[in-house]
């Protein structure tokens, strides 16, 4: 017989195994494991920047997460939960080195995209992208980054093509 063979811990109702005992260890590892990554932001909390969106007197407000690194960029905002109606995240593809391909991908809430400009133009919209897809999310060219806001903000707001992203990221205010 091994060292532990024939040990046991007693608890009420009974004895509890060396072999029980590693099972339920395990399995509170393993908890504690996922409890934890569930616990962290889908997106690395990085730097954030406040920017501005409209045109013709109307402007609104919003406070994006700039995802200025390629992992950053993948997760975008994939596992999230909510996403409060003032908030989005910002990728500028020019400091990633590649072009884009951006899906739904991980994503868990409904997501309306802004494509912009070099200088923070609005070049094309989509609104509501489903949750899950894996279809690439294209709007034709001359798309330098994307502000993903949450669903339905586009038509609340009556952001249209054209009109313009202004903050840091594209040197026209912030």
């Amino acid at each position: 017989m091994g060292p532990t063979a024939g040990r046991s811990w007693h608890r009420a109702g009974g004895a509890l195994s060396v072999c029980a005992m590693k099972h339920a260890l395990s399995a509170l590892a393993l908890s504690l494991s996922l409890a934890a990554a569930l616990a962290l932001p889908a997106v690395a909390q990085g730097p954030a920047e406040t920017v501005t969106v409209g045109g013709a007197g109307k402007t609104t407000t919003f406070t994006v997460e700039l995802a200025n690194t390629k992992p950053a960029a993948e997760a975008g905002l994939a596992g999230r939960a909510s996403l409060a109606k003032d908030r989005g995240l910002l990728i500028d593809y020019r400091t990633l080195g590649e072009p884009a391909s951006p899906t739904m991908k991980g994503v868990t809430i409904g997501l309306d995209m802004l494509f912009l400009g070099p200088d923070g133009t609005i070049t094309g919209i989509i609104q509501y992208a489903r949750p899950g897809s894996l279809r690439p999310l294209w709007t034709g060219l001359g798309w330098v980054a994307t502000m993903e806001i949450p669903a339905g903000q586009v038509a609340a707001l009556g952001i249209k093509t054209g009109e313009k992203v202004r903050g840091k990221l594209f040197g026209n205010g912030g």
